[in-house]
């Protein structure tokens, strides 16, 4: 399955025919890197608007809605592309999991794996035509001089340190599959009330619901929170490696297994399938165990939850029909007529002949000749082995050639 890639700042300018930028600038960005274009584009846009700082900008922003998703885009993907560009390719089963799971849990206890991710989906299944999508979290849980080192760098250096932080605020940079060189901003959802600890997400969605937004704004809230919940490793999240190292990966133990997780990160970020191996059972086995999501309480004191993939079995008919049951049903004539052709007779020995010999006194049970009278005595089957007659004392008798020749494999009996 091919998934879309993500258009990034700088790929868009160089591809976009209607660019603003001049043509002497756009030369420039093909000799940098995307965040050396994006550091660029920061300064240009500062220079552009008369501003003495990002933090003006921002200021500036907030009256002009088009140039503030402007600035946050750039900032967003500067952000990703300093933190190891963490991806995950979703895979059409995870969307029915989504739909199906309440999240009746407070957005206190969401645990999001990085601040930004960027979520890929598959060309031909886009979930309301989304190609891709860049997801930011701004919780205050991320808030630590740990996790916020190299992040919001280009606004940290300008003097931008106003901005407020909430559990639940998610902002998206948003590309659809019709247009994949546009980026739209998927506004932050920040009515969590106070600090979250007594409002849950579905809650909150709830609420974002009677405004009546597009129907991806709510499934992209629910994918953040639903990656957020899954156990790593488990059957909905494996990691993205290198092809040429998938064999050995499988083989490998878990330092060997993270070093080439961190292989595969430096060539194409640290990617995540979410739903793969799910989906190729599903794809694969019509004895399909249909799966659903259930919400456990782990770590210390279980204070931590998490979603775990819990199955019932289900089996698909279609698919079913291809399989092969074990069952061959009725003999055709056709395999008669083969099982005929390639009969092989198991001979009598020596033994059991010469016991039906002297059991039958050396002569015909037919026509009572014996070798004295000039006749050749033969072993027969009463009941033919071609017929299934077996060798068994029972089943053979004693008869003279001609007797034997004349009986051939009919039936003793006259019907």
């Amino acid at each position: 399955m091919r998934f879309h890639d993500y258009a990034t700042f700088r790929s868009i300018v160089l591809r976009n025919p209607d660019s603003s930028f001049a043509t002497e600038k756009l030369q420039a960005f093909r000799r940098m890197s995307s965040a050396e274009v994006l550091r660029s584009a920061a300064a240009q846009l500062t220079e552009d608007m008369a501003c003495g700082s990002l933090l003006e900008v921002k200021r500036f922003c907030e009256k002009n809605p088009w140039a503030l998703r402007f600035y946050k885009m750039i900032v967003r993907e500067y952000s990703w592309l300093r933190s190891d560009r963490p991806f995950y390719n979703v895979w059409p089963i995870a969307y029915e999991l989504i739909a199906s799971v309440t999240l009746d849990i407070a957005w206190s206890e969401v645990r999001f794996p990085y601040e930004l991710m960027l979520f890929r989906f598959p060309v031909g299944q886009e979930p309301s035509g989304i190609a891709c999508a860049l997801v930011q979290d701004y919780s205050a849980m991320l808030q630590s001089e740990r996790r916020m080192s190299g992040v919001h760098q280009l606004g940290q250096k300008a003097g931008v340190t106003d901005v407020k932080y909430g559990r639940g605020m998610i902002e998206a940079s948003v590309q659809f599959a019709a247009s994949p060189l546009s980026n739209e901003t998927l506004a932050a959802l920040n009515s969590v009330q106070d600090d979250g600890r007594d409002e849950t997400v579905e809650a909150t969605l709830l609420r974002l619901r009677s405004d009546n937004p597009p129907p991806y704004i709510e499934f992209l809230y629910r994918l953040a929170v639903f990656t957020s919940l899954l156990a790593q490793g488990e059957d909905l999240i494996t990691p993205v490696i290198l092809a040429k190292d998938q064999k050995r990966y499988e083989e490998a133990g878990d330092e060997q297994k993270r070093w080439i997780e961190d292989r595969a990160a430096r060539v194409q970020g640290r990617g995540f399938n979410l739903g793969k191996r799910l989906q190729e059972e599903k794809d694969s086995s019509p004895h399909w165990r249909n799966p659903h999501l259930c919400l456990f309480w782990t770590g210390p004191g279980r204070g931590q939850p998490l979603l775990k993939v819990r199955r019932g079995g289900v089996v698909i008919p279609k698919a079913l029909a291809a399989v092969p049951t074990g069952f061959l049903g009725p003999e055709t004539p056709e395999e008669l007529a083969v099982a005929q052709a390639a009969f092989v007779r198991i001979p009598v020995s020596a033994r059991v002949r010469f016991e039906i010999l002297r059991r039958d006194s050396y002569r015909c049970q037919m026509c009572g000749k014996s070798a004295g009278d000039g006749v050749r005595l033969h072993i027969d089957h009463k009941h033919a082995a071609a017929k299934g007659g077996t060798n068994t004392p029972e089943n053979l008798w004693t008869l003279c050639e001609p007797c034997n020749l004349g009986k051939s494999d009919l039936s003793l009996s006259p019907e």
